[in-house]
């Protein structure tokens, strides 16, 4: 019914080589102008943010601190004192119960005897001597004109009564420097004993002494003395005696 009428015309190409060399190129232009327009774009300057890194990690073990000991400073040494040459010390003495005889002539006192003011203390020590008889030269003879007799004078000489109490005494006495160094001495005293056997003050002399330490600490002692009077005829008086006192230490 409807006749196909074939086109006598010829179809015509729509991409020619033109075409599709421009279509390239402008393809090419638009790709290039968009990678240099990134290109060219500043990009944002991302800093660096400091990362924290956490470690953990034990404490060390730590011995304990010792304290330090303080440095002790030697002191020099001192030179070796000398010591002293050993002293043996006498035997315990014997407190007489009588004097010894004591004659001027034979035992002449010194010139002038060391005297010590104040009368202080030691022990007495002697050897016992015979009391003198009625028939002795110069019984009855009182020496000088204050009644002091010698001891060959008397009839009866003087006896130390209190002789406990002055070996107490002498203890306490003993000079601190001699007995610790262990020197023992002697000193000779002459005093007056009165009529009631006690020595008067004041009439206390020291004859002779070993060592100067034990003459005030004997008189001391003398002081002390406590005698059974002197006697003539029965009747007590007053003589003038002479007696050593001896120091000496006890044996340890």
């Amino acid at each position: 019914m409807f006749k196909v009428l074939t086109s006598t015309t010829r179809k015509r190409r729509i991409w020619s080589p033109a075409t599709v060399a421009v279509s390239v190129g402008a393809h090419a232009l638009l790709i290039g102008g968009a990678l240099y327009a990134v290109a060219e774009k500043p990009r944002p300057r991302v800093e660096k943010q400091p990362q924290l890194t956490w470690i953990e990690t034990l404490p060390k073990r730590l011995d304990p601190v010792q304290p330090e000991q303080p440095r002790l400073r030697t002191a020099p040494r001192a030179p070796a004192a000398t010591q002293p040459s050993a002293v043996i010390p006498d035997p315990p003495t014997v407190v007489p119960t009588t004097l010894p005889t004591f004659d001027p002539a034979e035992s002449p006192l010194p010139a002038s005897p060391v005297t010590v003011g104040t009368p202080t203390g030691g022990t007495p020590n002697g050897d016992p001597s015979a009391p003198a008889t009625p028939g002795d030269p110069g019984v009855g003879s009182p020496v000088g004109g204050d009644g002091v007799y010698q001891p060959e004078a008397v009839q009866e000489r003087p006896v130390l009564r209190n002789a406990a109490e002055v070996q107490r005494m002498m203890q306490r006495l003993y000079p601190p420097l001699l007995q610790d160094a262990g020197v023992s001495g002697k000193a000779v005293l002459q005093f007056v004993v009165d009529a009631r056997g006690e020595v008067e003050p004041g009439s206390i002399t020291v004859v002779s002494v070993t060592h100067e330490g034990f003459a005030e600490p004997s008189v001391k002692a003398a002081e002390r003395f406590r005698f059974r009077p002197a006697k003539v005829g029965g009747r007590a008086v007053r003589v003038l005696i002479s007696m050593p006192v001896q120091w000496t230490l006890d044996q340890p």
